[in-house]
């Protein structure tokens, strides 16, 4: 049930790793398990992906190449940005919760992939 839950990013948080060493399992269990649970799911994506590219070549055929990029590069740039205002934030919070590092990368990596295992929360003092 656990494997199951890290393995598709649901994350229930009815068991959860209580040690160090359980975390870490957990990080590098995670980070292989959801590349292969990926892997396999992406041969039902690339049924989507042939829809979207059809629809995004029909949308953007009336834009301009150059309107089409500057669109495209403000898409990726929020992607950048969101990303590194949830690592700033993390890395903010690191000393008021009194983590050690693998327990700061150990909620980094339930939060950005989408597990969220609920042991390790930000205490409402600290913010």
């Amino acid at each position: 049930f656990y494997v199951l839950t890290v393995m598709t990013t649901v994350g229930y948080g009815t068991f959860v790793p209580v040690t160090q060493g359980g975390r870490v399992a957990t990080i590098l269990f995670g980070f292989w398990s959801i590349f292969v649970s990926s892997f396999c799911i992406g041969a039902f994506v690339a049924y989507l992906d042939a829809y979207m590219d059809q629809l995004l070549s029909t949308m953007w055929e009336g834009c301009s190449p150059r309107v089409a990029i500057k669109c495209k590069a403000l898409c990726t740039g929020l992607l950048f940005v969101l990303h590194g205002s949830g690592l700033a934030i993390f890395a903010a919070l690191l000393p008021h919760n009194r983590w050690d590092a693998i327990d700061a990368l150990y909620y980094s990596f339930v939060t950005l992939s989408t597990v969220g295992l609920g042991d390790l929360s930000v205490s409402s003092n600290s913010v």
